[in-house]
């Protein structure tokens, strides 16, 4: 039996920020990932495959702190 891929992503979580916040939370979450560019912080942003509960808790942690709760953050489906 294959093991299940799953797509995650967090662009839900910014329709939820105000335009002042949400160069912030890009650069917070481009320099968790290590993203060097716009186009690898969109490939991130709208489709992460099997990402880590770290790397999940952290993009959740920082969405947070700008009052967007977790539920709103993330679209995650089935690959």
């Amino acid at each position: 039996m294959a093991i299940p891929n799953y797509r995650y992503s967090f662009a839900p979580g910014f329709q939820k920020l105000t335009l002042a916040n949400a160069p912030k939370v890009k650069e917070e979450i481009c320099r968790l990932l290590g993203c060097t560019n716009d186009v690898m912080f969109c490939r991130r942003k709208n489709n992460y495959l099997n990402m880590s509960s770290v790397v999940y808790k952290d993009i959740t942690d920082i969405f947070s702190k700008y009052g967007v709760p977790e539920v709103d953050v993330w679209q995650i489906t089935k690959v």
